[in-house]
């Protein structure tokens, strides 16, 4: 059991730059609890929050937001594409449970939106 806080200026991932990324994450009795992850990405804000529970059957939630985000550097990082610009924000809630990964795969459910605009 514990708790995590961690700031950075830059993080890389493969392709992806995270500017300014900032965790706070608490353990608690098989609950990790995901309380804020966010960093600037795309020239916008990305942010996570959830919970990955291991009690019993492990079950996930998650929330996911992008904000502000430059749909041209989107789709260049994640499609080797450039047909879109404009800016891109994103919504979503996604849930899921099981033992394996096929199982959250499988049972993987949520609701989002996507808007583009200009």
């Amino acid at each position: 059991d514990g708790r995590l806080m961690l700031k950075g200026e830059r993080l890389h991932y493969r392709r992806y730059a995270f500017l300014q990324p900032s965790l706070a994450a608490a353990l608690d009795d098989g609950r990790l609890r995901i309380e804020r992850l966010d960093a600037g990405l795309f020239g916008g804000r990305a942010s996570v929050s959830g919970q990955l529970d291991a009690r019993g059957t492990p079950r996930l939630t998650a929330a996911l937001k992008l904000e502000g985000t430059s749909l041209e550097q989107a789709l260049e990082r994640l499609a080797d594409a450039r047909f879109a610009s404009g800016t891109l924000r994103l919504e979503a809630t996604l849930a899921a449970a099981g033992d394996c990964q096929r199982a959250l795969v499988e049972s993987l459910e949520g609701k989002g939106t996507i808007e583009a605009r200009d």
